[in-house]
């Protein structure tokens, strides 16, 4: 039997793993990456969760949050990529990467992501960022065609989430996601977005004090 997607339970947090990556299985039939994780959380037994996406992690967050509202008490959104969104200039080292991609040479795609801004991170962590990549480099591989999608992108539905929500952006990130946290501070109905000036792509690596102090504020944690 395929294992959809693991859960990793760290610090009583559980961490998803979608299909492709860490402990899930190499996806073979059509799948979405939302529904896996709603199956996830209620095979959990999982309500009023906060839910906490990084990246393209932001965009299965928020269509659990459209699709599933009564699994969601709170979000956290984190370096947002946003479905349904199109930034008026594409990132310099995207060309290379889909190139590369294309030619099917994907130690080289490897190399082009690691050398972006996305995965710029203090020298103490580059090695984990390098394992992270490279561990999971069968991403690369799975048929697009395999993902489904919601029928509406998320872009169109933000006034539909009414999950409290915190939106973090580093100062040093992409025009094109630090554009997505303030539309989504703009377009949801609860959503506060704080900047970390000199957080960059990976927030919580490029400023672990200014993520954990945001984060633990926003679900009102004590903090350490």
């Amino acid at each position: 039997m395929q294992k959809p997607s693991g859960c990793r339970h760290m610090h009583g947090c559980c961490a998803n793993d979608l299909r492709g990556q860490g402990d899930s299985d190499f996806p073979t039939d059509a799948y979405s990456n939302h529904d896996d994780l709603i199956a996830l959380l209620e095979e959990l037994g999982g309500r009023d969760v906060t839910l906490l996406g990084l990246s393209a992690g932001v965009q299965v967050a928020l269509d659990v949050a459209l699709v599933a509202p009564q699994l969601v008490a709170r979000l956290v959104l984190v370096s947002p990529s946003v479905a349904g969104y199109a930034p008026a200039e594409m990132p310099a080292f995207l060309a290379e990467l889909t190139a590369s991609l294309r030619a099917g040479d994907f130690d080289q795609a490897n190399e082009v992501l690691l050398a972006s801004s996305l995965m710029s991170v203090p020298p103490e962590h580059a090695a984990r960022v390098r394992a992270m990549v490279e561990d999971n480099d069968r991403l690369w591989t799975i048929p697009y065609s395999l993902v489904e999608q919601p029928s509406q992108p998320a872009l169109d539905r933000l006034g539909d989430i009414a999950a409290p929500t915190l939106v973090l952006v580093g100062g040093n990130d992409e025009e094109a996601i630090r554009a997505q946290g303030v539309l989504l501070e703009r377009r949801m109905v609860d959503a506060r977005q704080i900047t970390v000036p000199a957080g960059g792509h990976l927030l919580n690596l490029t400023s672990p004090a200014a993520f954990q102090e945001a984060v633990t504020e926003f679900l009102g944690l004590p903090r350490n």
